[in-house]
């Protein structure tokens, strides 16, 4: 999709832009299982997050209740579990070093699962939540 992207950005008479290679997987998604018989189908992302593609066979109900326990596990909080009127489940969850963004929707007789990982350090906005919740140097003092 990134290069598709660089391509029609340099089609268009733009100027000619570095592609963007994504966080290594294993970086982005450390401990990362997917769903029985679940196969890769793309992955794309930016410099602070990797984005993974999945299809897998069986329901919409089944998949989100794999990803839910995923996120439920020791190391992991699930903050976010929502479902829109289209039928789109999309869940947030967070470990003490990493968000994670799971968006499923049904698709090709099956369930197609996009995981956003970001790579702590590089995600500027959790890193700076992160760092916030430990800085003690934000308190009121007397003038």
């Amino acid at each position: 999709m990134l290069a598709a992207l660089a391509v029609a950005a340099t089609g268009c008479g733009s100027e000619a832009r570095d592609e963007v290679e994504p966080p290594d997987v294993l970086v982005a998604f450390p401990n990362l299982t997917v769903p029985p018989g679940g196969r890769f189908v793309s992955r794309g992302g930016g410099h602070d997050a990797t984005e993974l593609t999945i299809h897998s066979p069986g329901s919409l109900e089944g998949v989100s209740n794999y990803f839910r326990e995923y996120l439920s596990q020791p190391g992991w909080r699930l903050i976010s579990d929502t479902k829109d009127s289209a039928g789109t489940v999309q869940l947030y969850g967070e470990s003490p070093t990493r968000p994670m963004w799971i968006r499923l929707r049904t698709i090709d007789g099956g369930v197609e699962s996009i995981l956003i990982g970001a790579v702590p350090g590089y995600d500027t906005t959790f890193a700076r939540k992160q760092a916030d919740t430990r800085d003690t140097t934000n308190t009121l003092r007397p003038r």
